[in-house]
């Protein structure tokens, strides 16, 4: 599994960045016997380790969706949607090596 601790435009609460991480901590309370399935925990199941540039992307885009949120919203100019858009991809691309 790959986990996603993403909650940038969660717009009713928070904690979904969280999740992840308490699935993880969770599987360890996971019962092992299981009447429809023989031996499920034998498929080899694995969660990658939570990247910590995903973390980090998280935390600095929420605090920007935050900030339009309260200010009412962004701008609807083309020249800042293209100007955000391109700093998006850029970052993304980059945390990626592509």
């Amino acid at each position: 599994m790959i986990p996603v601790p993403w909650e940038v435009t969660t717009s009713y609460g928070g904690g979904t960045a969280k999740g992840p991480q308490e699935i993880l901590k969770a599987s360890a309370q996971v019962d092992l016997y299981d009447t429809d399935a023989i031996d499920p925990y034998a498929a080899g199941l694995h969660m990658l380790p939570i990247n910590k540039i995903i973390v980090n992307l998280n935390k600095k885009f929420r605090a920007l969706a935050l900030t339009g949120i309260k200010k009412g919203g962004f701008s609807d100019s083309k020249v800042d949607q293209k100007n955000s858009n391109r700093s998006t991809r850029h970052q993304i691309k980059s945390t990626n090596g592509f």
